[in-house]
């Protein structure tokens, strides 16, 4: 049976999900900043519409945005990651497989009726329930691949579609005709710049490309890129990259770790959060690599270390992770202002067969039970005892909202 794959968004993800709990938000400059509120990564209509732009110092326009009225929110991963989960199981409800993306981005795969208006339709339908039930506004595209999805999702942002856009025959030369190279999924800039030396510039000029020509010149990919623009199916759900060949944990920190214990409890953290992430996609991992260096602004320069440890046996256990890290750090340690610290699990290998009488493969029911109390309790709730009690090196989060779904003590109230 034919299908139609849908590629929902969310709409300004980051801010959006400060508005729900927030509705006075909505209609306000609004900006989201990164990590230890760095720099601005996320843009409401209204903030951008005050010449703001993605990317710039939070530093360089504090003064701007107090003398404005902008909302300043720190990035809340544990709200975002919880709205996200909510959008794409009502995303996902109706259709025969998903896919998601990334944390604002789901492919679903649904029964393909052929008339564009009721594939208009179902992508209304959609964007309503997403709303009704999230208050998450996102953006439909409707296509015969995933590719002609995502050029419908990126014209369904732009004026005259208000949030959904479907291409059949009947209007693809039309949408691929207005759309840049470099927006078509899989291009990228450097392609995209070479691909208008020779005189495209448009993803229907590229979708008219010979095939033969775009392998020889740029790879098959280009030349899988080229059939999925003219319509061919050419995707399977296990073709799309499930787990990761490697996870890291790292980020610079709010207040300069000056201490060898403070260093291992950064790494600790890490560590404990990368071996989260790898239980998380059922995996188990042969080899760490940790880190930490100074800030280039800082007296000192840039230095630090690197060190790469292979374990005794494959394992995702956080304490066996975290031990084998701040056993080895004391002999890296300097006594300079650690700015950036992190942690990488490297050869990962599906976790399912592994040696019953190994005694380094750490407590799987335990890191299990440690899982759910922290998914059911909040995210932090119980810890591995390296990673210290009051974190002062943690990044810092000035205008951090409450986790209004992961955190017991942070619920909404409601006044009647």
């Amino acid at each position: 049976m034919s299908s139609i794959i849908a590629l929902c968004d969310g709409n300004k993800f980051y801010s959006s999900c400060e508005q729900i709990f927030n509705p006075q938000y909505r209609g306000k400059p609004l900006i989201v900043v990164s990590n230890n509120d760095g720099m601005t990564v996320t843009l409401s209509p209204e903030a951008a519409a005050l010449g703001l732009k993605k990317f710039t110092p939070y530093f360089q326009v504090a003064e701007f945005c107090r003398a404005n009225g902008v909302v300043v929110c720190s990035s809340n991963y544990a709200l975002y990651s919880e709205i996200s989960s909510q959008f794409m199981k009502v995303a996902s409800r109706e259709c025969f497989s998903y896919f998601p993306y990334s944390i604002d981005e789901i492919f679903a795969e649904f029964g393909n009726d052929d008339t564009p208006q009721n594939l208009s339709i179902l992508g209304r339908k959609l964007r309503h329930d997403v709303w009704r039930e999230v208050r998450l506004p996102i953006g439909v595209g409707l296509g015969d691949t995933l590719t002609l999805a995502k050029a419908a999702n990126h014209a369904a942002k732009r004026l005259g579609y208000r949030g959904v856009c479907v291409i059949k025959a009947h209007n693809r030369e039309a949408i691929l005709g207005a759309m840049l190279t470099t927006d078509v999924w899989g291009v990228g800039k450097r392609i995209g710049q070479r691909l208008s030396s020779m005189g495209i510039h448009t993803a229907l000029q590229l979708a008219q490309m010979k095939t033969k020509t775009a392998r020889k010149m740029f790879g098959v990919n280009i030349e899988r890129t080229i059939f999925k623009l003219n319509g061919t199916k050419a995707f399977n759900w296990d073709d799309m990259p499930v787990n990761k060949r490697q996870i890291f944990s790292t980020r610079s920190v709010g207040q300069r770790i000056t201490t060898i214990e403070g260093l291992k409890e950064a790494l600790s953290f890490h560590a404990c959060e990368a071996a989260r992430k790898l239980r998380g996609q059922k995996s188990v991992a042969r080899c760490l690599v940790f880190f930490a260096q100074t800030s280039a602004y800082d007296k000192h320069g840039v230095s630090g270390f690197s060190r790469t440890i292979h374990l005794p046996a494959p394992t995702s256990d956080s304490m066996i992770i975290s031990q084998q890290i701040t056993s080895a750090v004391e002999s890296f340690y300097a006594a300079v202002p650690y700015y950036r610290v992190g942690v990488g699990l490297l050869d990962i290998e599906p976790g399912l067969q592994l040696d019953m009488f190994n005694d380094n493969l750490g407590k799987p029911a335990l890191m299990s039970v440690m899982d759910r109390l922290n998914e059911q309790m909040g995210k932090g709730a119980v810890f591995v005892a390296a990673n210290g009690i009051e974190k002062k090196w943690q990044m810092r989060r000035a205008f951090l909202s409450p986790s209004y779904l992961t955190n017991w003590n942070e619920i909404p109230t409601i006044h009647c």
